[in-house]
């Protein structure tokens, strides 16, 4: 839970969409990790000869509000709610499993994953896509074929979608691309991936540390080919 505190200066009769050089910034501080507090606050330009009219044009009061945020904790699935007959896929991580993140969601038979999943291979291939993606589709055939090849060295990948109002369509891509590979349901423990694109993929090592690519990063945003995932992939297995 965090507060929000929002502090307006209301100008009357200046309109503030057409008044030049009068400039509204906006100030984010961060508490904990989350934005939890905003400040607007009104600054004028104008320098000397704005002080001097600040008495004429400042005719409405300062309004001070205070309300609460909740950061949601609420998970789409989860495997406390899979069924008793179900079964929960994990694997006994080592002494030295420290993941960078945890999970709890579903595949689409409501079998339970979690972070323990990670410790099964040496390198877990995460990737993010949705039904109505073209490229995360494409690639889908290419990435079932890394998979046939390299799950006895060491590699497995799993799949996460989060548009399960397109159940049927699903289906379709999954059994034309022969997809054999768990595919899961998106849940908010991910967010932390969230790029605003698909296809987007994390590279996850056996001990659930997040491997960073060679230029720095934690993502790899958009789809490639089978010889262009082999190659990075064969430098971590």
């Amino acid at each position: 839970m965090c507060l929000r505190l929002s502090i307006l200066f209301v100008l009357c009769p200046i309109n503030r969409f057409t008044f030049p050089n009068v400039a509204l910034t906006y100030l984010s501080l961060n508490l904990f990790g989350r934005r939890c507090y905003n400040i607007h606050v009104l600054k004028n330009y104008w320098g000397i000869y704005m002080k001097k009219i600040l008495s004429l044009i400042l005719c409405g009061a300062m309004v001070l509000s205070l309300a609460s945020c909740n950061a949601s904790n609420t998970e789409e699935t989860s495997a406390s709610t899979t069924p008793a007959s179900e079964t929960t896929v994990s694997s006994e991580p080592g002494a030295d499993f420290a993941p960078d993140f945890t999970f709890k969601t579903t595949d689409r038979s409501g079998n339970g994953y979690d972070e323990s999943i990670f410790a099964s291979a040496k390198l877990t291939m995460i990737n993010f896509w949705e039904p109505w993606c073209g490229p995360c589709v494409s690639e889908m055939p290419d990435l079932e074929r890394l998979y046939e090849a390299y799950k006895d060295k060491g590699f497995q990948i799993i799949g996460v979608y989060s548009e399960t109002s397109m159940e049927n369509d699903v289906d379709d891509i999954l059994n034309n691309g022969k997809v054999s590979y768990p595919i899961l349901k998106y849940t908010s423990e991910f967010d932390i991936f969230q790029t605003g694109y698909v296809p987007t993929t994390v590279f996850v090592d056996q001990n659930g540390h997040i491997i960073k690519m060679e230029n720095g990063a934690e993502t790899v945003i958009g789809s490639n080919t089978y010889e262009e995932w082999e190659a990075i992939i064969k430098n971590y297995l």
